[in-house]
């Protein structure tokens, strides 16, 4: 299945990554994708200002209820790897949306999404998104470094993680998961923070754990309207 960069050209290409190299330098592109299986690992290159850019845009399914697979039977790294040097603050929330994407059969020795923990202010890091996607069929965790900013935040929306490891880790400022239902793998966190006073919010979710001893089901400050439900027999704290 072809993937399609619909930014200025309209060219198709063999690989997701291809379209991506091809849209170098688009701050605010699209690349539609066409559903099917696609075995590979998605790397992006961000410096502010735009001196190295592969593409800080929306990556989503060209045909709208019919996902895209990530898969990674046989990948030794993660589905995605956001690499945020920079030299300026990252104005305008650059950044990298996926919508209608399956990321599974990811192991456990690689993050699913590695977002770059290394941007040394946190304006300076892309904000991620993601909306109607699937984490699924993992030893790996989901999404790690899962960092927004004041102004543009970092979210999932409507996304569904079922069968991975901890599901969010090193969350941070700025992170919102909404509409969200969580099943990770036992003894796996829904989500870890990075500190403990900052912002991430959690609403309109639902979490299926199966923990035993001191395990924090869900680390965040902002909760609400959220159930979490342990299937093991073991205490366990649900939120901090």
């Amino acid at each position: 299945f072809p993937s399609h960069d619909i930014v200025g050209t309209g060219k198709t290409y063999s690989t997701i990554q291809a379209a991506i190299n091809a849209a170098q330098d688009d701050y605010n592109g699209t690349i539609l994708v066409d559903p099917g299986t696609y075995n590979e690992e998605l790397s992006f290159r961000l410096v502010f200002p735009g001196s190295t850019v592969d593409f800080a845009g929306t990556l989503r399914s060209s045909i709208s209820g019919q996902k895209v697979i990530v898969d990674g039977t046989g990948k030794s790294t993660g589905a995605v790897d956001v690499n945020a040097q920079k030299s300026v603050s990252n104005t305008g929330g650059k950044g990298i949306y996926f919508e209608d994407f399956i990321f599974q059969n990811w192991n456990s020795s690689t993050n699913i999404i590695l977002l770059d923990p290394t941007a040394p202010y946190a304006s300076d890091r892309p904000p991620i998104g993601f909306t109607k996607c699937i984490f699924k069929n993992s030893t790996a965790t989901a999404i790690s470094y899962f960092l927004g900013t004041s102004t543009y935040e970092s979210y999932c929306d409507r996304c569904l993680f079922l069968n991975v490891g901890t599901c969010i880790e090193n969350a941070s400022q700025y992170t919102r998961l909404k509409n969200c239902i969580f099943v990770p793998n036992s003894n796996n966190a829904v989500i870890t923070q990075n500190g403990t006073t900052f912002y991430t919010i959690i609403e309109n979710c639902s979490a299926y754990v199966a923990i035993t001893g001191s395990i924090d089901a869900i680390s965040a400050k902002n909760v609400y309207n959220t159930v979490v439900v342990n299937n093991s027999n073991s205490s366990y704290r649900d939120w901090e």
